[in-house]
């Protein structure tokens, strides 16, 4: 708990809390499977000791409680939930963020070790509306919970990277691009896109890699941060009508 709490030190917005540890689970722990690759079913992968305990693996129920655990510990108001997720019995959590109600599947988010250093991590179901979360998970426990937002303004694509749904031409895609660069914790851009505007992307980006679909029919597509950050900040240049010529490159004698 103590090295949870470490990793918020500082932070006082809580959704950056919330995504804090989202991120630090997901990349702690593996889902936890049997050697016939099932689901585990020892009561330690279905609790906060297959998180603590060395074995670094559980499953759903672990990670939802480990989850509520934590952020009880650092008093950010959540739910424990449980339920049916894809037909199957599945948990997860509700989690008031800036006075608001949102779902957060930290399970579902896991892709696994390979993904996460290929591609970095998911957000899929991280505080998505509550209309899209609700359209592959039902709720059974508790059985009543808070108002759950609709508000968009809470998913990672849209506060922090890239929301191209609604551009219009290339240049739009390059000016967000560029902002998101200069922005983005870590190193890629998550750029959300709908069939129709995944072309724009494409051009200003000169091409596309990994892409998954999102819940609500989109995509998400995953582009190196550092090509747009800027490696080079001015702090101030003053002009005169004399030319001038920099060359970043050399070195100072």
């Amino acid at each position: 708990i103590k090295e949870y709490v470490a990793a918020v030190k500082g932070i006082t917005d809580s959704y950056e809390i919330v995504r804090t540890i989202h991120d630090k689970l997901i990349k702690d722990v593996d889902y936890a499977r049997k050697s016939n690759g099932q689901p585990e079913d020892a009561l330690w992968a279905h609790s906060v000791a297959g998180v603590f305990d060395g074995n670094k693996a559980v499953v759903c129920e672990g990670y939802a409680k480990t989850l509520q655990y934590v952020l009880n510990e650092l008093g950010i108001e959540n739910i424990y939930m449980t339920g049916r997720a894809d037909g199957g019995a599945h948990a997860w959590n509700g989690v008031k963020v800036n006075g608001e109600w949102l779902y957060i599947d930290a399970t579902w988010d896991d892709a696994g070790d390979s993904a996460v250093k290929d591609i970095g991590l998911l957000y899929s179901y991280f505080l998505i509306p509550a209309s899209l979360f609700t359209k592959s998970h039902k709720v059974n426990t508790p059985s009543k919970i808070p108002a759950m937002s609709e508000s968009s303004e809470y998913t990672f694509y849209a506060r922090y990277s890239c929301d191209f749904t609604k551009i219009k031409s290339v240049d739009e895609a390059r000016t967000q691009l560029v902002a998101a660069g200069k922005s983005v914790p870590g190193q890629y851009i998550y750029a959300l896109v709908t069939a129709n505007t995944q072309g724009y992307l494409s051009q200003a980006n000169g091409g596309l890699g990994v892409g998954i679909k999102t819940t609500d029919g989109n995509s998400v597509f995953f582009i190196d941060a550092t090509k747009y950050k800027v490696k080079f900040p001015a702090v101030k240049i003053q002009l005169s009508e004399t030319e001038m010529e920099i060359d970043r490159k050399k070195k100072k004698k």
